[in-house]
């Protein structure tokens, strides 16, 4: 058996790293059990193939199960770390970070806004707003995209390079979210 505290990462070959707060692998052809897709509106969806996950029309994340069912519930408090590739295309309203559902404050996202260049983007519950555009370069692409969770800033990284620090105090909680708003 694997030791305690670690986790099967399918990142590149099955590499053995310290066990995540909240970690999905998403192979096969069903969302993992402990993700929720909620539909923005009709004909939007959440599909897993080859190992990705495909967001149409929808949003997806992770959620905690209760006795109803599994519920789009936020958990995550400061000092947390979110790590994950992801290809935008650049049409408006695209997102991938944390947040509670998207609906409303707060949230710390990588984030096509009204398309056609990412942005990094935070909101705070206070309403503090931080807008950084990362410009085009990087849309059409996979690249992998870090969100740090500090109690009094949030730090975004692409491929390994600190891109924007705002200084945005986010008390949470929140939980990792994904979403495209336009069916496409």
């Amino acid at each position: 058996g694997r030791p305690a505290g670690t986790y099967v990462s399918e990142t590149g070959d099955g590499e053995l790293i310290l066990a995540p707060e909240a970690g999905a692998e998403f192979f096969g052809s069903a969302l993992p059990s402990t993700w929720l897709s909620v539909p923005w509106g009709v004909g939007g969806s959440s599909t897993v193939s080859n190992g990705m996950l495909r967001v149409d029309g929808a949003r997806a994340g992770t959620c905690v199960f209760s006795e109803t069912g599994c519920l789009e519930q936020a958990t995550l408090l400061p000092g947390r770390s979110l790590e994950f590739v992801a290809t935008f295309t650049g049409d408006p309203f695209q997102h991938a970070g944390l947040a509670q559902t998207l609906t409303g404050a707060p949230w710390a996202m990588f984030s096509t806004q009204n398309g056609g260049s990412l942005w990094a983007r935070s909101l705070s519950t206070t309403g503090a707003v931080q807008n950084n555009e990362l410009g085009n370069n990087l849309l059409g692409s996979p690249h992998l995209f870090r969100i740090d969770w500090h109690a009094d800033r949030v730090d975004f990284s692409v491929d390994g390079v600190l891109r924007v620090s705002q200084p945005v105090a986010i008390a949470g909680p929140m939980r990792p979210v994904v979403s495209n708003f336009n069916p496409s």
